[in-house]
């Protein structure tokens, strides 16, 4: 343990999350793809964390010594860089299963120490049997809710997990994992209506070497490659911007994959100007956003409008950025032919618009509030007779889930967009 903790010591400092210090979940305290670098933020750190870490069976197989320990690792990492946070008042830990279970409060340095070098399913199972908790059942939703529920002042709360419901034998998984969607949406929509929060979910694969056990409570011990697991954050949009940044870009997390952001900002402010381009149209730095006396391209015989736009404030990653078809532009004459990173140090990308024909006037480019693509291709629906190489990066019903969630937040923003980007063109 005391190699793991040096290792870790000199972590880049993690700037991000909460306010006050609460022993008690429920209390309140008053007052590898490329992936976009969200922009930093100088808001003061939050200084009270809680870390809850399920503790089914199910995880167990996570820190088997001959696995790659990447989970144990990314755990050890996270708490460490959550205890050393500038203006930390104190960290909570927790197990939690059917109920939360404090392994440590307000924790100090050797607390923590112990806490890591225990991360083994024997003292796991102790703490659980102390408290008459019972490992053998997982309840995300309940979790989520003990999550959200008294979330108060600056708070930054972390749910490990792998995020496999548990329907039990002889249930309708399908119903099931719809129900978990349906109760999903409005405990979240409920909580956002008395308090502004965010979810930065993050998405990390890790060997799992024991039972995996199946939507009929049916288990199968081999190795499995690439599971998923995923570290759910929930606090002040700025304060996961800052968490985000440090696993995206730090260099000690191994199996970072993906993440999903939800915010409770209606818009984004995307900053844009025309590329001067005199074959396309003529351009006047007076008036950044118009152009005028189009003319189609020799090669092509299509019109083009180059824009530049600083995207890097959006909670989306690179990927999406990237991704014409999150895009719409209105009237529907231009398409979004291409997006790319830009090297112009005042906007993080170059966008492309293009078009047989046009009418002249004003023309809107909106990006989309869309789930990434990565949480289907995460996603099962069943897992009966699923082989260790089908469970590769796939989690049952995590689209279930993360459905639920997204939804709450279109309904509280009303939303359908990130953002706009408006242009004149004239004759």
């Amino acid at each position: 343990m005391a190699s793991l903790l040096s290792r870790l010591a000199p972590a880049l400092i993690f700037i991000c999350l909460l306010c006050g210090c609460n022993s008690e979940p429920g209390s309140h305290h008053r007052g590898r793809k490329a992936k976009t670098k969200l922009t930093k933020t100088n808001t003061t750190p939050a200084s009270t964390y809680t870390v809850f870490l399920e503790t089914t069976g199910s995880l167990d197989g996570y820190l088997n010594p001959s696995g790659d320990s990447n989970f144990a690792a990314n755990v050890g990492y996270f708490i460490s860089l959550l205890d050393n946070a500038p203006g930390k008042r104190c960290l909570n830990l927790y197990d939690i299963n059917t109920q939360s279970i404090p392994a440590a409060l307000d924790a100090k340095a050797d607390e923590i120490g112990v806490y890591l070098s225990h991360l083994n399913p024997q003292s796991i199972n102790s703490r659980a049997i102390q408290h008459h908790a019972n490992r053998s059942q997982s309840n995300i939703t309940k979790m989520l809710k003990t999550l959200v529920d008294t979330l108060d002042g600056d708070e930054v709360r972390v749910l490990i997990t792998d995020a496999i419901p548990s329907p039990g034998k002889g249930k309708d998984a399908k119903r099931y994992l719809d129900d978990q969607r349906n109760i999903v949406q409005p405990l979240v929509s409920e909580r956002l209506r008395s308090k502004s929060f965010s979810f930065l979910v993050l998405q990390f694969y890790a060997s799992f070497i024991g039972s995996y056990y199946n939507q009929d409570d049916k288990g199968k011990s081999a190795s499995y490659k690439d599971r998923p697991y995923y570290m759910i954050c929930v606090g002040e949009e700025e304060s996961l911007r800052n968490a985000l940044n440090e696993v995206q870009h730090g260099s000690r997390f191994k199996g970072f994959r993906n993440f999903l952001f939800l915010t409770d900002k209606a818009q984004y402010n995307m900053a844009a100007r025309i590329r001067p381009a005199s074959r396309s149209y003529t351009y006047s730095a007076r008036h950044p956003m118009m152009v005028s006396d189009m003319k189609k391209g020799a090669k092509d015989n299509r019109f083009h409008i180059h824009l530049l736009a600083d995207l890097s404030k959006l909670p989306v990653d690179e990927a999406y950025l990237l991704d014409p078809a999150h895009y719409q532009l209105t009237p529907g004459d231009f398409i979004v032919e291409s997006v790319k990173a830009s090297d112009d140090g005042l906007y993080s990308h170059e966008i492309l618009l293009s078009a047989t024909g046009f009418r002249p006037g004003e023309l809107k480019l909106e990006l989309q509030r869309q789930l990434p693509a990565w949480i289907a291709a995460s996603s099962l629906d069943e897992d009966r007779k699923a082989t260790p190489q089908d469970l590769e990066g796939k989690t049952l019903g995590i689209r279930h889930l993360l459905e639920g969630m997204f939804q709450a937040y279109a309904g509280y923003t009303r939303q359908s967009t990130y953002g706009t980007i408006s242009l004149t063109i004239k004759d």
